[in-house]
């Protein structure tokens, strides 16, 4: 599906509208022939010298090829848009990129594509780029309540959880009844209220007040049992309370959300030395 070389605008010999009809009609084609043959980087770098040419050549173009080409390319992005939208609704989310790049590169000002491709980065946990993208859509249109919701969320799992608050309140404060900016506040909501929790607890062990902090860590779970470092921290206060049982069944669960953290492997351990010497004791 790549592209054919398109020689120098400056040696063609034909019209600028010739070249403009070629140009288009290779991209209408290598668009079409990807439907089946899913896209590629080397596509879209394609596809960009492809309209970069198209751009060299606009100032020369009459008013009547100026409104065709913008005519075709809104037709073009809105190809690319829908190969996308499928891509991204059947978790193709590296594919769904390509589509809204080149989708993108068509009609850089259609705010709803870098949402989308936003969407797409955030499902394969690139976040800067999906909070990048964001920042675009609010760039081109600062009263569509989705974009702050695209912002919150990227901020979000970049653990700038104040700032992901601000993006959703924003969000909310241009659409109150959006259920994802809802919920995508609550979320933000509860996670500064855990973690709130598990620094209180923190403290409360740097004063020596275990069973305190035990509290405290146990509230934090109780909000948000994702976070393994919650579970880590209540069992070293369980093993200073003594708790081995405890203490081992935290371990257990830091195993099951980060089985890669290293340190999960002398908590378990020192849990079960712990529990055979409290039986011997």
């Amino acid at each position: 599906s790549n592209l054919p070389p398109t020689q120098s605008t400056k040696t063609l010999v034909m019209t600028q509208s010739h070249f403009l009809q070629t140009l288009a009609f290779n991209l209408q084609t290598s668009l079409s022939s990807c439907k089946s043959s899913p896209p590629d980087d080397a596509n879209l770098i394609d596809w960009q010298q492809q309209i970069d040419q198209i751009t060299e050549i606009h100032s020369t173009l009459s008013e009547q090829e100026k409104e065709q080409w913008i005519s075709l390319s809104k037709s073009l992005s809105e190809l690319a848009k829908s190969q996308g939208n499928q891509s991204l609704s059947s978790n193709q989310n590296e594919q769904a990129v390509i589509w809204f790049s080149v989708a993108i590169l068509l009609t850089p000002e259609n705010h709803i594509l870098y949402s989308n491709r936003s969407a797409a980065f955030a499902n394969l946990r690139r976040y800067p780029e999906a909070l990048k993208d964001a920042e675009k859509v609010i760039e081109i249109d600062s009263t569509w309540a989705k974009g702050y919701s695209r912002k919150g969320l990227a901020l979000y799992f970049m653990k700038k959880y104040d700032e992901s608050l601000e993006a959703y309140q924003k969000g909310l404060s241009l659409d109150p009844t959006n259920e994802i900016t809802i919920k995508g506040l609550e979320t933000v909501q509860v996670k500064v209220k855990a973690l709130d929790a598990n620094e209180k607890g923190e403290e409360a062990v740097a004063k020596n007040k275990i069973p305190e902090a035990i509290a405290y860590f146990t509230k934090a779970i109780d909000l948000d049992a994702t976070e393994y470092l919650f579970y880590a921290n209540r069992s070293e206060a369980n093993l200073k309370n003594m708790n081995a049982v405890q203490a081992l069944a935290d371990s257990d669960e830091i195993i099951k959300l980060y089985p890669q953290w290293v340190k999960v492997i002398y908590l378990k351990a020192l849990s079960r030395y712990l529990f055979v010497v409290l039986i011997y004791l």
